[in-house]
């Protein structure tokens, strides 16, 4: 298994790039950066150190280095230089980048799976496969973020620890996003949240991103985001596209459709 790993030197993909070294998700993990390429050589140098027991390949290279990769994790998308108000305002400046990083993918691995970590998310999947043009169920826009914050935000709420609390989140990765009070589970036990209770929790919503955006770091939520490439590899490794896409239970997957189908075990997007 040879997974390739774009934005390698960024907030995401460094940490994704030794979870699967650490974790022997894949037998070689291509790093790939832009024009940080000492920071990129420094990386490498110390990720494969760090995993040099686990008889992991990891190496930097470019796109020309992509053949034979089985799957392509994209978070190469660059972060916002300016404090947002909302993630669609880094749609503009994303598209070409996200444009040109495809039709790489699709020069030097077609047959690649695609899992994109890059905000908005959802535009920016429907971009990669209408780029690439390829097989709908191989461009995943995929991850976890908001469904955790619920989780966090419930737990608060009801005084347990987030790992007795199940709950998701459905649609945009956004301001319109879907919080499924219906879905909350404690201990496994079905949980019927009553007005205030939801009132509380969707007013926490926007103050998340608020907060994150006025640290000015200049960062996303690259360990939060780790999580979600780790499930989706893992799945994909384990059970192929159609259990990743419509059955795994701790995240939402965007398709590359301009509408989304929320059928199925659904999760959430990035920052």
């Amino acid at each position: 298994m040879k997974i390739a790993v774009l934005g390698a030197t960024g907030s995401i993909g460094s940490p994704t790039s030794y979870y699967l070294a650490v974790q022997q998700l894949a037998d070689e993990v291509l790093m790939i950066g832009g024009k940080r390429q000492n920071v990129l050589q420094q990386l490498e140098m110390d990720i494969a150190t760090a995993v040099s027991s686990h008889d992991v390949l990891v190496r930097a290279g470019d796109y020309e280095d992509l053949p034979g990769t089985d799957i392509v994790i994209n978070a190469a998308a660059p972060h916002a230089k300016v404090v947002l108000k909302d993630r669609n305002e880094m749609l503009a400046p994303n598209i070409n980048h996200v444009r040109e990083i495809t039709l790489k993918i699709k020069q030097h691995c077609p047959d690649a799976i695609i899992i994109n970590v890059n905000n908005p998310i959802e535009p920016l999947n429907y971009v990669s496969y209408l780029a690439g043009e390829f097989d709908r169920m191989k461009v995943i826009g995929y991850s976890a973020n908001d469904s955790f914050r619920f989780r966090e935000l419930i737990a608060a709420e009801y005084g347990v620890k987030t790992s007795q609390v199940e709950g998701l989140v459905i649609g945009e990765h956004g301001s319109t996003q879907v919080l499924l009070f219906s879905s909350i589970r404690i201990d496994g036990k079905p949980v019927a949240a009553d007005e205030q209770t939801k009132q509380r929790i969707k007013g926490e919503i926007p103050k998340i991103f608020k907060r994150l955006e006025g640290l000015k770091a200049g960062r996303t939520a690259g360990y939060l985001c780790l999580w979600d490439c780790r499930n989706g590899t893992r799945n994909q490794i384990r059970h192929g596209k159609a259990a990743s896409l419509f059955s795994h239970p701790q995240g939402r997957v965007r398709l590359p459709e301009p509408l989304y189908d929320r059928s199925g075990d659904c999760g959430q997007g990035r920052s």
